[in-house]
């Protein structure tokens, strides 16, 4: 392999007694820790696009903002649905509350003159026993009523609450935000533009941290290699042979079934923002193997 694109770890002293050389992939490359295409969640026009190449966002930040208005009356026509229906359920619970206390009335009422026919025979008239009983009927009947009414508007209010959700994500939908911190380098849209679901808007890189990635023999383990830190040779521009530290954050558990290796991710802070993604990287010291 050719010098510029051997790949070399520095390791600690210990492990350094069972290096020997080993093959490396090709050429190795900065790569961004995160990036995201953001794409739209609706068809629609865009009102207003908040950012441009070069600017820094945070997460959550907003970079687009579409024509939402119609899905602002939806909303605010959901809101008011809503309370309506919880006012009348407020009702109905008042009213069951009173329906059960008047059915506890009637109910001591028939069963006092049931118990004083009991001690005194005739104490009180068929005719009104028989009122009594009606009144108890009525009572219960009402309460019943009631209670249906209430469940009416209980699963009312339970899908009432589902449309203003429903409304509240459509209308969320016309507000993009970042979904992650890092740099805009793609803008794909301008106002007053027409997009459908799915269609790109900005793209954002997350360069704050990078990474590279590798294979390397499996002869090394997993326990040896994880959290090791690393100097890595960086090919900047006008400084060749840059020398920073990484740390290995990931060991794949999968060994290749023909070429025996494994593919490690290494870790590169770069909150100096001194790298860039697409530097070419050179390790520094060869592989542990046993």
């Amino acid at each position: 392999m050719h010098k510029s694109s051997s790949v070399l770890l520095l390791v600690s002293s210990s492990l350094l007694l069972h290096a020997s050389n080993v093959a490396v992939g090709a050429e190795m490359f900065l790569q961004p820790w995160e990036q995201r295409q953001v794409p739209a969640q609706a068809a629609g026009l865009l009102a207003d696009v908040l950012v441009d190449v070069g600017q820094q966002v945070e997460q959550g930040a907003v970079l687009v903002k579409m024509d939402d208005r119609e899905q602002l009356i939806a909303r605010d026509r959901a809101k008011v649905e809503l309370g309506v229906v919880k006012q009348r359920l407020q009702h109905a619970q008042e009213k069951v509350a009173l329906k059960a206390e008047l059915f506890e009335i009637a109910a001591n009422a028939f069963e006092r003159a049931i118990e004083s026919n009991r001690t005194a025979t005739d104490s009180v008239p068929q005719a009104e026993l028989e009122k009594l009983r009606g009144a108890k009927q009525q009572a219960k009947y009402d309460l019943s009523e009631s209670k249906h009414e209430l469940q009416i508007l209980e699963s009312t209010v339970s899908l009432k609450e589902q449309d203003l959700h429903s409304a509240e994500c459509e209308l969320a939908k016309r507000t993009i935000i970042a979904p992650i911190l890092g740099e805009v380098v793609d803008v794909h849209i301008r106002s007053g533009e027409w997009i459908e679901p799915g269609e790109p808007l900005v793209r954002i890189l997350r360069t704050d941290k990078l990474m590279v990635e590798t294979l390397i023999p499996s002869n090394a383990t997993i326990d040896q290699l994880e959290n090791m830190s690393v100097n890595l040779i960086v090919d900047m521009p006008n400084h060749p042979s840059s020398e920073f530290t990484g740390t290995i954050d990931f060991v794949s558990p999968e060994v290749g079934a023909v070429d025996g290796q494994s593919r490690i991710r290494i870790r590169v802070d770069n909150s100096q923002m001194a790298l860039r993604p697409g530097f070419q990287v050179r390790f520094l010291k060869p592989l542990p193997t046993q």
